[in-house]
């Protein structure tokens, strides 16, 4: 049996912020709040969707990190379990998709503009 240790959890392409642990905190309370549901039974067909995660300095440095086999001195910490430079045979990102449900739907029609109306000011 493989062991598998989540490093991070659903990080998404977003134009606000590179913070991986701030999207990842976005990502999970939009969720627990039932405003989307994320599912890892299914994922974008089009491999250049997660090209944003594969070229992401989060996942290089992780990458890399494992790969550094000789450098034993290394360690990191995840989730209170430690990790040294080769422990896993690889770091892979675990594709899936995001979705908006119906209460994020009735959330974004009640509580959201949907179209900004910009008035053209004459001089």
């Amino acid at each position: 049996m493989r062991e598998r240790l989540l490093i991070q959890k659903n990080i998404i392409e977003t134009n606000v912020s590179d913070d991986v642990n701030l999207i990842s905190a976005g990502i999970i309370n939009l969720e627990r709040l039932g405003l989307i549901e994320i599912s890892y039974n299914t994922h974008m067909l089009e491999e250049s969707s997660y090209e944003y995660s594969l070229q992401h300095p989060f996942y290089i440095e992780w990458k890399e990190f494992n790969e550094n086999k000789e450098n034993k001195a290394m360690l990191r910490w995840v989730r209170g379990n430690v990790v040294l430079p080769g422990r896993y045979e690889q770091i892979e990102i675990e594709k899936g998709i995001a979705r908006l449900t119906q209460f994020g739907y009735d959330f974004i029609s009640a509580c959201v503009i949907e179209e900004e109306f910009i008035s053209a000011r004459t001089p």
